[in-house]
């Protein structure tokens, strides 16, 4: 598996012979795992002395390359200030409003993370109800 992912066995090697020592006694150096309650909750129960932690046992093992990456998009349709969906001349489509993640986000075509688009939805959603019910913002 080690030339696979051309990572050097005798690293690998280490590397879960390290683990596993840690994960014996409960202990996680590396990134702290089952040192707070609510880890430990989510850890399993059964598992001694850390729910967090095992020794990793005899394979097969599978592996998968992890980059890091943005969450999702959130480059939906154009809309101008009042979330109006923008024809293609770019002149507001009247009565169709778009908002959340189905509108081009304040965040230019990126999600930084979980929830992101929540307040700029209800913030939005404000100015989308005030529009249509042609009150001032």
């Amino acid at each position: 598996m080690a030339a696979k992912l051309h990572i050097d066995p005798a690293a690998l090697r280490e590397t879960v012979r390290r683990y596993n020592e840690a994960a014996l006694q409960g202990i996680d150096p590396d990134f702290g795992r089952g040192v707070t309650t609510l880890n430990r909750f989510n850890g399993d129960g059964d598992n001694k002395p850390n729910p967090c932690l095992a020794p990793l046992g005899d394979g097969p093992f599978y592996a998968v390359e992890v980059s890091p990456v943005d969450l999702a998009t959130s480059a939906g349709l154009t809309v101008d200030e009042f979330n109006r969906v923008l024809a293609e001349d770019g002149k507001p489509i009247e009565g169709l409003y778009a908002n959340g993640n189905d509108a081009a986000s304040i965040f230019r075509g990126v999600y930084p993370g979980p929830g992101i688009a929540i307040g700029p939805a209800l913030t939005f959603g404000w100015r989308i109800a005030c529009h249509a019910a042609a009150k001032p913002l």
